[in-house]
């Protein structure tokens, strides 16, 4: 059981560093609509291991659960703009409410996050990281991940251009 969570934990947490919203949301919902169908499209994937395995993907909703659960394990909060005390107060108390619900939890930052406000928020959850984490550490497993504005990719203005990208 274990092995199967931490296998389907590491995937989503791949997916999620992976995705790149398609535009800047308004709201949350946005946000989450899009990561959702994001998830569900990559979990569908068939892998060299054979075809993909089933999973419940569902718009959460109540105060102890998160914006997305994925097999009532892993819960996704996202959080748009997070740059005020008081939006990180009212997420830790979130998050320690969610950690009586997933074994997992991956908060995922889109918009104008500040960067004094990331610090506190991953010095608040440091022991409940997995890259800190040792056998029988801590119940529940929690991680931040930030995602920044998509940069446009340009292409090579000219020759010389072309050939240092080369």
């Amino acid at each position: 059981m274990i092995i199967m969570l931490s296998s389907i934990s590491d995937e989503v947490l791949r997916i999620i560093e992976e995705w790149r919203p398609k535009k800047d949301y308004r709201n949350e919902s946005g946000y989450r609509d899009d990561l959702m169908a994001f998830i569900r499209k990559e979990l569908k994937r068939e892998s060299i291991w054979g075809p993909p395995k089933k999973h419940r993907i569902r718009k959460e909703s109540g105060r102890h659960l998160a914006d997305i659960g994925i097999d009532e394990k892993i819960g996704i909060e996202l959080k748009r703009n997070l740059s005020s005390q008081s939006s990180l107060d009212r997420l830790i108390g979130q998050i320690r409410r969610f950690m009586r619900s997933y074994n997992y939890i991956i908060v995922v930052l889109c918009g104008k996050t500040s960067e004094e406000i990331l610090d506190d928020l991953r010095v608040e959850f440091k022991e409940h990281s997995a890259r800190g984490s040792v056998w029988g550490g801590p119940k529940t497993i929690i991680e931040i991940v930030k995602k920044s504005k998509q940069k446009e990719k340009k292409g090579p203005k000219g020759f010389v251009d072309l050939f240092e990208q080369i």
